[in-house]
């Protein structure tokens, strides 16, 4: 396998969640970006502090990328789009309060009419 071939999910997962993050991402017109989705913890088990602080780092930046994600989708009037965005950022870190922030202007979103 050569290196052109080789697709290592760590990447996708950072340049995925860098593009929301900086508003460069395509526009989430019909889904999720699917980089975010299979983000998982960094090599699990393992608990060298070189991959401890990588795997809190993409942590956030994926925590980071869902909140934005999810004002970038109510802003496009697509609530349940935000909802998802704010669900995986909720299973990812339960306690966060910016993604009960932003699941209640999700919910706001989808109560209001869009005419």
């Amino acid at each position: 396998m050569t290196a052109d071939t080789l697709h290592v999910d760590v990447h996708a997962c950072t340049e995925t969640a860098l593009r929301v993050v900086q508003g460069c991402g395509p526009p989430p017109a019909t889904r999720l970006p699917q980089g975010l989705l299979r983000g998982e913890d960094l090599l699990p088990g393992w608990d060298e502090e070189w991959v401890l602080l990588e795997r809190e780092r993409l942590r956030q930046l994926r925590l980071h990328a869902f909140n934005a994600l999810a004002e970038t989708l109510v802003r496009e009037r697509k609530p349940a789009l935000a909802l998802e965005a704010t669900w995986e950022s909720m299973r990812t870190e339960p306690l966060r309060e910016s993604a009960h922030r932003a699941a209640r202007r999700s919910c706001g979103a989808a109560a209001k009419p869009t005419w």
